[in-house]
């Protein structure tokens, strides 16, 4: 075997390996969504330590949130801020802070058009291999950088792929911060046709619902489907459903004093 050939196994099997990786933590992130759906009703959302969508017992009427990931990114965000602010709805961002850092006139617009910013990590990783410092180095290093472009810190964080080990879990409300994930997986990021986003939310959708949708990702991801079918799940469901904030939803401030 030359070279060349030794590369290029080397290179399929670590792209093998990614694959592998990254679908098995959105299997248990499913698992996770799956252990919430079953947690009793009567513990409201504010209260708990992982919110996946508005508990049935709050006033939650029919509202629901979109949340967008791993933005802000210059190909996508743009033209997304331009349908929400032309529909007159206001979404959820959980920002990276390194892309917060590079694009900071993205998290201005954002937050002086409406939109809630959460913490996305500074550099998205698996946080269920940092130990607590790291951990904390991640989620203040954005917040810090939230902080200066907007003068407030994210009360909301959403970890990479969804992960969160427990003992995780206790490190974030040490610092208080809430975390949120999604009841409505949309898929957007393997760049699937708007027509298999709307379909997803469809078969998901209801009051008290987190739509979980992407405006960043790696160069060699295509997210253009995605601001296509915003538009037209605004088009489709803005007559049943009122599409508000994550601390709208949840009646919980966007920001810590």
């Amino acid at each position: 075997m030359n070279c060349h050939d030794l590369c290029t196994k080397r290179k399929t099997h670590q792209k093998g390996q990614r694959f592998f990786s990254l679908s098995l933590i959105r299997r248990l992130s499913l698992l996770c969504v799956i252990f919430c759906l079953s947690m009793p009703s009567q513990i409201r959302s504010q209260e708990a330590p992982i919110v996946y969508f508005a508990q049935k017992n709050e006033p939650i009427k029919n509202h629901i949130a979109l949340t967008f990931d791993d933005g802000p990114d210059p190909r996508y965000t743009p033209h997304l801020l331009d349908i929400l602010k032309e529909a007159g709805v206001h979404a959820t961002f959980f920002v990276i802070g390194s892309n917060a850092q590079e694009h900071p006139d993205l998290i201005k617009r954002m937050v002086s058009e409406g939109h809630t910013v959460g913490n996305h990590t500074f550099s998205h990783p698996n946080i269920s291999r940092l130990s607590y410092d790291q951990l904390i180095n991640e989620m203040e290093a954005t917040d810090n950088i939230i902080f200066q472009l907007t003068g407030q810190k994210p009360l909301f964080m959403r970890p990479p792929f969804g992960l969160l080990p427990p003992s995780h879990v206790a490190m974030l409300q040490s610092v208080n911060k809430k975390v949120i994930l999604w009841s409505v997986d949309t898929e957007d990021w393997r760049g699937i046709p708007a027509g298999d986003i709307l379909h997803k939310v469809r078969d998901g959708i209801r009051p008290g619902a987190i739509v979980l949708m992407h405006d960043g990702g790696s160069r060699k991801q295509d997210l253009s489907q995605t601001p296509v079918a915003v538009k037209k799940l605004i088009d489709e469901y803005s007559s049943s459903f009122e599409f508000i904030t994550v601390d709208q939803l949840l009646s919980l401030p966007a920001y810590r004093k």
